[in-house]
Parts: C-alpha cells; sequence; structure tokens
C-alpha cells in the first residue's frame, strides 16, 4: 500500500509539473510592410514636325505601383528646350495604385529641333521617372486652297466671291470662274471662308488651311424679299379704345370709338 500511494503521489506531481512549467509565448508584435512609392512613366511624346507657331499635343501617364502615397514635386527637362513644353500638370500626389494623366503642349518658335528627356521628380522609392521626347519646327509654308462652287442643285456656279474671314490670311479673296476658285500663297492656319454671290444666300464654312485639303460650297437660293409698300402709303388704323384695324377707308374703326391714328408703311401713326 506504501509503494502504491508514493507512485500516485509522483505521477500527480509529474503531471503538474508538466502543466505549471509549459513555455508560454508572448503575442509578437507585427512588422509594419516598407513604405514604397513606385514610379513609372507611359506615352508617347513624339511630337514630329509642327510649324512655327502652331501646337500640337501629347498625353502620357504618371503610376504609382508602390504602397504609398508619391508626391510629385515637378518636372524638369533641357534648358534648351523647355519653353517650347508646357504641362497640364506639375506636382502633387498620386495615391498608392493609382495614376495621374499629363498632357504635353508642343509649341515650337524656330524651325529647329527640340528633343531631349522629360524627368518627374518625386519622393518616390524606385522604379523609371523619365520619358524621351522629340519635336521640331517647321518652316511657316505657304500653301494653295481650292474647291468648287455649286448650286444646291449641283450647278456650277461662277462670279462667287469667296472671302476669307479671319486667321493670318483674312481679307484675302477669290472669285469662282465656272464653279472653280483658288487661293494661292496662303500661310498655314485656322481660317473661316464666306460664300456669297448674287441670288444666292451667304455660307460660312471652316478648315484648316494646310495645302492638302479642299473646300467646296454648295449655295442656296436666296429667299425673295417680301414685296416693299411704297413709303407714305396708308396701311390701316389705330381705333380710340386702342384697337388696330386694317381697314383704310371710313368706315374704320367705326365700332371702336372712331380713328385715334392712321398707319402708313413707314411707321408713322398720323391724325389725318
Amino acid at each position: 500500500m506504501q509503494r502504491l500511494l508514493t507512485a500516485l503521489v509522483l505521477c500527480s506531481l509529474v503531471s503538474s509539473c508538466s502543466s505549471s512549467n509549459s513555455p508560454t509565448t508572448p503575442g509578437a508584435t507585427p512588422t509594419p510592410p516598407v513604405a514604397t512609392r513606385i514610379i513609372g512613366l507611359t506615352g508617347d511624346l513624339v511630337f514630329g514636325d509642327v510649324v512655327a507657331g502652331s501646337t500640337a499635343t501629347r498625353t502620357f501617364t504618371i503610376a504609382n505601383s508602390g504602397n504609398a502615397m508619391l508626391t510629385v514635386s515637378g518636372m524638369t527637362a533641357p534648358s534648351s528646350v523647355s519653353s517650347a513644353y508646357k504641362s497640364s500638370w506639375r506636382c502633387g500626389t498620386i495615391a498608392a495604385g493609382s495614376s495621374q494623366s499629363v498632357t504635353i503642349t508642343f509649341a515650337p518658335t524656330a524651325a529647329i529641333t527640340y528633343n531631349g528627356t522629360l524627368t518627374v521628380n518625386g519622393d518616390q522609392t524606385s522604379g523609371t521617372n523619365s520619358l524621351p521626347f522629340t519635336g521640331a519646327g517647321a518652316a511657316s509654308s505657304r500653301v494653295t486652297l481650292r474647291g468648287v462652287i455649286t448650286s444646291s442643285a449641283g450647278a456650277r456656279l461662277s462670279a462667287i466671291t469667296l472671302r476669307i474671314l479671319d486667321g493670318s490670311n483674312a481679307g484675302r479673296t477669290a472669285t469662282s470662274t465656272d464653279g472653280d476658285y483658288r487661293f494661292d500663297d496662303l500661310a498655314v492656319g485656322n481660317a473661316n471662308l464666306s460664300a456669297t454671290g448674287i441670288g444666292f444666300a451667304q455660307l460660312i464654312k471652316g478648315l484648316f488651311i494646310n495645302g492638302a485639303t479642299t473646300l467646296d460650297f454648295s449655295l442656296q437660293i436666296a429667299p425673295a424679299p417680301p414685296p416693299s409698300v411704297p413709303s407714305g402709303v396708308r396701311i390701316g388704323a389705330i381705333c380710340n379704345d386702342g384697337s388696330s384695324s386694317s381697314a383704310t377707308g371710313s368706315g374704320a374703326c367705326s365700332h371702336h370709338g372712331g380713328v385715334r391714328c392712321w398707319r402708313y408703311s413707314d411707321g408713322s401713326c398720323r391724325a389725318n
């Protein structure tokens, strides 16, 4: 019996020790993720030849594929050509996983090349922050504009006057012959043209004059003017009660208190 009690006490002690002395692992503090701001530029900034004094636009995108907000502090380009390029957006923030679209306007002032690299500056941790751009100013050329003038029925019309209303060619005129007209030595640019002729309603159309286009006109016959009434002809009366009458004789306004004044075609209202 003594041996049995001893064995039971030892077994109990082992169980108690095993339970009370098992190691306890405290909760581990999670390591915060490393902030990343990964910049990327995509787009085509190849402008080609643009006439000096004109403009062309292209768009590129700044993307942030990191997990933290990207702050863009500005953009740089070679100082020798930067004056020819304007940006619609230059600085600001781009959220993680988002992007910003930017429009670049190329406005050359001379017939030279304007090539370089656009660099987007910011607090990015990695990525590509530059994009090449190319463009060239082209000499202002002189071009020809021609077209055909017809009636709405398709007949070719002569003696129709074409006038350039605005732009660098404003005031230039031409006259159609057998339906054809032609302007020579025009500057490239936007313009509105009018076509007018006896018996036809004026028609105005616009285009970009670049030497590779034509502009045709189809004119409508002008509506006939209303018949004119000779000045000084009596056309009615204003009655004493304020009503009007189209009668011009002695019976006018007979039921409206008589005639206050007679209306005439020149707009006057006379007592006699």
